[in-house]
């Protein structure tokens, strides 16, 4: 089996948030540092991280995106999607919940997006997101929900 993927390091889960970013048809992903001490180095994923201690899910998303691609949202335009839970009680952790958010961008953020995390941010279309290699299997879920969800 091929270990490159694995966590290397002192695991320290914690209840996070994300967003799947929109713009037209096409959703921004992060490519990971390959780092051994993050979760998934080297893969794509949703931009967002750790819920700091008093800190409301969406101030934490809002601090996040600052941080990562350094823009700042209004929570007018942020919607809640889901919530994922992780059961890391078989390794003598807790359950952890990992909330996604659905963040549509308008034009003039667009260029204020600068890359804080990361080794790169990439614009893929929603028809060919899946086909983007070594995807995050949580990131990927929280995509087919929101590609696939009833509209209202």
């Amino acid at each position: 089996m091929n270990s490159d993927f694995l966590f290397k390091g002192k695991l320290k889960p914690s209840n996070a948030v994300c967003a799947i970013i929109t713009y037209k048809n096409k959703i921004l992903i992060q490519k990971r540092d390959s780092k051994k001490n993050i979760f998934f180095p080297g893969h794509y994923g949703l931009f967002g991280g750790a819920i700091e201690k008093n800190e409301t899910k969406i101030n934490a998303l809002k601090r996040e995106l600052k941080e990562e691609i350094g823009i700042e949202i209004d929570k007018r335009n942020v919607k809640y999607l889901t919530s994922i839970v992780f059961d890391f009680k078989i390794i003598g952790c807790e359950q952890y919940k990992r909330t996604v958010y659905l963040v549509r961008l308008n034009y003039n953020q667009l260029n204020k997006l600068k890359l804080g995390e990361g080794s790169k941010m990439v614009w893929e279309d929603k028809k060919k997101i899946y086909f983007k290699n070594r995807l995050i299997p949580y990131d990927a879920f929280a995509i087919w929900l929101y590609l696939f969800k009833k509209t209202k």
